[in-house]
């Protein structure tokens, strides 16, 4: 009896241990199997648009873009374009940033009647999927910008068949860039010397200057899905359905930018800091007004500094200060400060190029604000010119009976040389520049005088003014 209960419980013994044993492999086996692949992780797109004008902070703007796109190992990055074009440099960043990404781009003329034209064109050129709204169009290109390095030029034989150069005035570039993806190098050539230009999207399919049309981007990502594409890092299979999309908005720094490299509040700041400063010098112990002026003069430069300044503007503001001031400093006619406030207004309007800088801004805009400062200016440093030939009271009786030279008369007022000073005046009967005058009165620091005949030789006689005295 003993030696069957015994066995019984050797026999629950070995069974307990035997699970035991099973339950720890399992265990060990769950534990050093990797966990299935993450195939229904979620892809990514990333999103950016350019809008107006493609300046230094468009160019930002993309670079970090494309920056997040390779962080987040994207399929795709995605370039909304509205925009005529910038500055050179600017879309030769950007040029080169497409062409250098290891992300696929796809430059995307929309919203649904975007104008894309310019320097703008060439950001579907250098991109591996070029894509326009039913109805966006495609206006009139740039000369495509020099400088882009390419990764891998494709050979002549590498170009479409049948796509001929057109005249193409800018061949190296474009051609590289055609070539490069697929297009058709002679449209841009083309399309410069048309002076209608304009493409839909359904004759830049056919002609090969885009690779399709979409209706939003949705559609582009159903559209592109599965294609194989060509990157600076290599053949990629793009895999766009069921994607999460990230937009990517310009971050403070950009905005910043965007704001200090607009060439109308740069010429702005320059019109108020010029101005500021001359008050400031003009009517010392204001502070205020030099404040004002070198804080505007230092944001004006740090926007200028992006922009393609014309050295004639420069020229041409630095002219007319010359000669407002030299006015100031010598009562000469009124017309050589009203000379030197035209050029100064001339130079502030063509001192910054609008084509060049890729503005938006009015023409008008430009006018006015400098016409503005340049009659701003004239006042200033004709108040100075005022106040620093005001004679000391005390100085003035002793002026009466001197004679001296009329240098500037109009309308009963104007400026007389007499002992070698320059002295406001005022006068009756027709007065000329140039005529001898004698001070018959004084009117608080303003000097009444009266035409003047001398005898020859007499002291206190202007020279090349003596003539035969009056009775």
């Amino acid at each position: 009896m003993e030696t069957a209960c015994t066995c019984c419980s050797w026999l629950r013994a070995l069974i307990l241990s035997s699970a035991a044993a099973l339950g720890l492999a399992c265990t060990g086996a769950l534990a050093e199997t990797p966990p299935p692949a993450s195939g229904n992780a979620p892809r990514t797109v990333v999103l950016m648009q350019l809008e107006g004008s493609l300046g230094p902070a468009a160019a930002r703007h993309v670079r970090e873009g494309l920056a997040l796109a390779v962080r987040e190992k994207a399929q795709l990055a995605v370039l909304q374009v509205d925009s005529t074009g910038g500055q050179d440099d600017s879309v030769r960043s950007i040029v080169q940033s497409i062409v250098d990404s290891p992300v696929p781009v796809a430059a995307f003329a929309s919203p649904e009647a975007a104008q894309v034209g310019g320097g703008a064109i060439w950001l579907l050129y250098a991109s591996p999927i070029a894509a326009m709204t039913p109805i966006a169009v495609l206006g009139r290109p740039t000369p495509a910008p020099s400088g882009v390095m390419l990764a891998a030029t494709p050979a002549a034989g590498d170009a479409p068949q049948g796509a001929a150069t057109g005249g193409n005035p800018f061949p190296s570039t474009a051609q590289s860039l055609a070539g490069l993806q697929g297009r058709n190098p002679g449209w841009p050539g083309q399309a410069m010397l048309d002076q209608e230009a304009g493409l839909r999207a359904a004759d830049a399919l056919q002609q090969r200057v885009i690779t399709l049309v979409a209706r939003n981007v949705t559609d582009l990502l159903l559209q592109v899905n599965g294609r194989r594409l060509s990157t600076a890092a290599g053949p990629v299979q793009l895999a766009t359905q069921r994607t999460q999309m990230i937009v990517f908005a310009p971050d403070w720094r950009t905005r910043l930018l965007a704001i200090a490299a607009d060439p109308t509040l740069a010429r702005l700041l320059l019109m108020i800091g010029i101005c500021g400063l001359l008050l400031e010098l003009a009517r010392p112990g204001l502070l205020l007004p030099g404040a004002v002026g070198a804080v505007s003069m230092a944001l004006a430069f740090y926007g200028l500094r992006f922009l393609e300044v014309n050295p004639a503007g420069l020229l041409a503001m630095a002219v007319g200060i010359g000669l407002v001031v030299y006015e100031g400093f010598r009562p000469i006619p009124r017309t050589v400060g009203l000379a030197g406030a035209a050029a100064f207004a001339t130079g502030a309007m063509i001192l910054i190029d609008p084509s060049a800088s890729g503005s938006d801004s009015q023409p008008w805009i430009a006018a006015a604000t400098s016409a503005l400062a340049a009659v701003f200016l004239l006042g200033i440093t004709r108040d100075a010119a005022r106040t620093r030939r005001a004679a000391p009271a005390s100085d003035v009786p002793a002026l009466l009976g001197s004679t001296g030279e009329l240098v500037d008369y109009a309308d009963g007022e104007g400026w007389a040389q007499i002992r070698g000073d320059y002295w406001p005046v005022s006068g009756m009967g027709d007065l000329q520049p140039g005529e001898a005058v004698r001070v018959s009165s004084v009117e608080g620091s303003v000097l009444r005088v009266a035409p003047l005949r001398l005898k020859r030789g007499e002291p206190g006689t202007p020279r090349g003014r003596e003539s035969s005295a009056e009775p």
